[in-house]
């Protein structure tokens, strides 16, 4: 097995998730959260901070589509990155005027956070990454916690502000993916020692944290729902898949090769490498992600 250095610019570059209701769904992207909408008809919408491809969220309408237990392996939560903290205040006092339910707010030492969760019940993280020089790193591991976050001093960002009430700042990302899996274990031979990310924490009960580039994590996982729980079935709603973007050809390569040659259990592809440097698989739980260079 090919031991992997992934570059530092590695990404969660987009995510699909399977919805009940479309407009519903696109009331929260785009009409709160602030994301926009480059195409779209009755079945599915494409959405982006900027507004331009490519997609960092894909809205699929699933007829019939069940909500998703949280005894199965899957989406935890998707965390969306401000720029900076002046735009996670701004994105704050926005939804502040909005009928959205917070679900909580954290100060994780790497950055701040905002909690909610989507019409369907997907969670969703909003942050913003404090700056790098405050992270603090003991034995090649990150310093992260959650205590309670400074809403005082967060909101005094934007005070005397006039808000513009538009959409969130078009730099904004997909930070990180935070998914409920089966076994720890399982996740860390397949993120980790397959497609190369780093462990960054083992510190916090019953989770791991991943990352390229030593970032403080790209990949979240967490047994918080039990151990061995089983896969969503097909007609979840929820995740359909995510896009990590690894934008170099001859290491993704290398991560095909792992895949190919692993000794964790089967991994199966669903297409081979198709022209634009995509391919599609699943992890040890089933869920399925895209690859991209």
């Amino acid at each position: 097995m090919n031991k992997i250095t992934l570059p530092g610019n590695t990404a969660i570059s987009g995510i699909k998730l399977k919805v009940s209701l479309l407009e519903r769904s696109l009331k929260f992207y785009s009409e709160q959260i602030g994301f926009q909408v480059f195409e779209k008809n009755n079945n599915y919408a494409l959405l982006s901070a900027s507004g331009k491809p490519p997609y960092q969220i894909f809205l699929q309408v699933l007829p019939g589509g069940e909500s998703a237990s949280r005894r199965t392996a899957g989406l935890y939560h998707i965390a969306i990155k401000v720029p900076n903290r002046k735009e996670l205040a701004a994105v704050l006092t926005k939804l502040s005027q909005t009928e959205i339910k917070f679900h909580g707010f954290s100060d994780h030492l790497v950055s701040e956070a905002i909690y909610l969760a989507d019409p369907d019940g997907n969670g969703v993280e909003i942050y913003s990454d404090k700056p790098k020089e405050q992270w603090k790193w003991e034995k090649g591991q990150v310093k992260m916690e959650t205590l309670p976050l400074d809403l005082d001093s967060l909101i005094n960002e934007v005070k005397g502000i006039s808000s513009n009430n538009k959409g969130i700042h078009p730099d904004s990302i997909l930070g990180h993916i935070h998914l409920r899996v089966s076994d720890l274990t399982k996740a860390e031979n397949f993120y980790s020692k397959i497609l190369g990310f780093d462990v960054t924490t083992r510190e916090y009960p019953g989770a791991l944290f991943m990352s390229a580039g030593s970032y403080h994590h790209h990949i979240g996982a967490n047994i918080w729902s039990g151990q061995n729980i089983p896969p969503a079935p097909e007609n979840s709603l929820g995740l359909e898949h995510f896009v990590i973007r690894i934008p170099d050809n001859d290491i993704l390569k290398k991560v095909i090769l792992n895949l190919e040659d692993n000794e964790f259990g089967k991994i199966k592809f669903e297409n081979d490498l198709i022209p634009n440097g995509t391919i599609t698989t699943k992890d040890l739980d089933g869920i399925k992600l895209h690859l991209t260079a």
